[in-house]
């Protein structure tokens, strides 16, 4: 039976098991307009509505529900000009995608990741086999946006504070979930009309070649 690692709650609820895949964003720090912040309580209220059922439990209807809220808000985000930090400028993304390389094999495996203007996504597996050297996903978290924030700084965003807190996560439940969370982070550019192609976009990565 998997071992539970990390249930805790900031301005979200949070819960981790060992051998899980997971999905993450997080977004630059910000106000967001009306529509943004009604889609954050939209899943907000889509998380507690899971956190309440019994562990075990499948929820298919649930999973199907928070899911659509992530991707609603998702998509507002990526509409939504950056203001004052674009992630994708040539100084900062490649901060990003090296820190994200950096900590692969270090704290976790990573699977994919895209970088928008304004957020992030990661798909990626935390390393299991020591929980007291960086496992936890708050912790991963925590150092990627801490390392990040420090060197977007260093750019001439001084005095800026760079990340919003807190990030949502989701775990990967199926192979056919993580073919569908995939496409998803890789085309995230397209959705937006960044690009025509996923394959155009610099900042996104898949570790195994995608058709």
């Amino acid at each position: 039976m998997p071992e539970i690692l990390e249930q805790h709650r900031r301005f979200l609820p949070h819960y981790q098991e060992t051998q899980q895949i997971f999905s993450l964003t997080w977004r630059l720090d910000g106000e967001l307009p009306q529509q943004i912040l009604l889609s954050i309580r939209e899943i907000q209220a889509a998380m507690a509505e899971l956190r309440a059922k019994a562990p075990g439990s499948i929820c298919p209807d649930l999973i199907k529900k928070y899911r659509q809220c992530i991707e609603r808000y998702d998509e507002q985000l990526g509409r939504h000009p950056a203001t004052g930090i674009n992630l994708c400028h040539s100084d900062i993304a490649p901060i990003l995608t090296h820190a994200f390389h950096f900590y692969d094999s270090n704290l976790y495996e990573l699977h994919a990741y895209c970088v928008m203007p304004n957020h992030v996504h990661l798909l990626l597996k935390p390393h299991a086999d020591d929980p007291e050297n960086g496992v936890l996903l708050s912790d991963i978290v925590r150092r990627i946006k801490g390392y990040t924030a420090k060197q977007i700084q260093k750019q001439g965003y001084s005095g800026n504070k760079i990340w919003r807190a807190d990030y949502f996560d989701r775990y990967i439940r199926s192979d056919k979930d993580y073919a569908y969370t995939v496409a998803y982070i890789l085309y995230n550019p397209v959705k937006a009309s960044l690009v025509k192609e996923y394959s155009e976009w610099d900042y996104s990565y898949f570790w195994k070649e995608f058709a």
